[in-house]
């Protein structure tokens, strides 16, 4: 709402409307009386009226300068506003690449690390038979031989023997042919010479080459039976 002032500039006094409070009317004209005065001291020829319209000439020009300055500033932010947007979409479609590349990388991923586990459950599965045909297989081999104890336990010395008889049967045969290659060595030729029976030499070096699991056999039936 406009208000009615009385004011005085340049020993001048008038009445004028405004829409500024009191305190802004007031630092305006102020602002003119002082501007005034500096210009009459500046140039002391000058009357008072020319000093006035001088005043007014510059804040003029002031004002034009200061909008032709809005004007240019407006269109830099415009320009800025412009830029941004463009920075924005090109943001956008980044984050979206980005995106994209992301899922597909996953996507790779998962279908890697499914086909890794596939295989190690394949070679788990396969590592497990295996295990499981071993284990069934000493178990069996155990069970052998557990039967095979008990059987020397419950048959005395026959049983025995007859144990040790099968399992010198794989011992003893290279034993033999080790006897027989040896046959022309100096030590058969000595026993010959002797008048030694060859039957005798045969089983001297069979009863000295008895198989250590025999040995360990004949030793088990005889002190635990």
């Amino acid at each position: 709402m406009k208000q009615k002032y009385k004011i005085t500039v340049a020993d001048i006094e008038m009445n004028i409307l405004s829409d500024a409070t009191a305190e802004e009317v007031e630092a305006t004209v102020n602002k003119v009386d002082r501007r005034i005065r500096e210009i009459c001291l500046r140039s002391p020829r000058i009357t008072k009226s020319e000093a006035i319209l001088l005043c007014a000439l510059e804040f003029c020009s002031e004002r034009d300068m200061a909008a032709k300055e809005r004007g240019t500033a407006d269109e830099e932010f415009e320009k800025l506003k412009e830029e941004n947007a463009r920075l924005a979409d090109n943001i956008s479609k980044l984050e979206s690449k980005l995106e994209a590349q992301k899922e597909k990388y996953e996507a790779e991923i998962a279908a890697q690390k499914e086909k890794y586990e596939s295989a190690a459950s394949i070679q788990k599965e396969k590592d497990e038979e295996r295990i499981q045909i071993m284990k069934e297989k000493y178990e069996a081999r155990i069970n052998s031989l557990k039967a095979k104890c008990d059987e020397l336990k419950k048959g005395g010395a026959a049983a025995s023997r007859q144990v040790r008889m099968e399992l010198d049967a794989d011992t003893v045969e290279p034993e033999e042919k080790k006897d027989e290659s040896d046959a022309g060595s100096p030590e058969k030729a000595e026993a010959t010479d002797t008048g030694q029976p060859a039957d005798d030499a045969k089983k001297e070096p069979r009863g000295k080459g008895k198989s250590r699991v025999g040995s360990m056999f004949e030793l088990l039936t005889f002190n635990d039976v």
